[in-house]
């Protein structure tokens, strides 16, 4: 009973064959989410820098709070 969306940037795939892709569950912003709860690293890679600013500043929260990877 969820919308699931795949949003594309400038590349589609990487060196290694993966799509990339921004996801959405409903409205949520899930590679933000990723981020800003430690579960993932930011790694903007140019051309791609859509929402760098956003995930960016999910990883410094994070890294400020001391959130999932970067806990003690």
């Amino acid at each position: 009973g969820r919308t699931i969306a795949l949003e594309r940037d400038q590349t589609d795939v990487d060196r290694h064959g993966r799509r990339l892709r921004y996801v959405y569950i409903d409205v949520a912003f899930i590679n933000e989410e990723m981020v800003r709860e430690g579960l993932a690293r930011a790694a903007i890679i140019r051309p791609d820098m859509r929402y760098s600013a956003k995930i960016l500043s999910a990883e410094s929260s994070a890294r400020a709070g001391d959130i999932g990877l970067w806990a003690e």
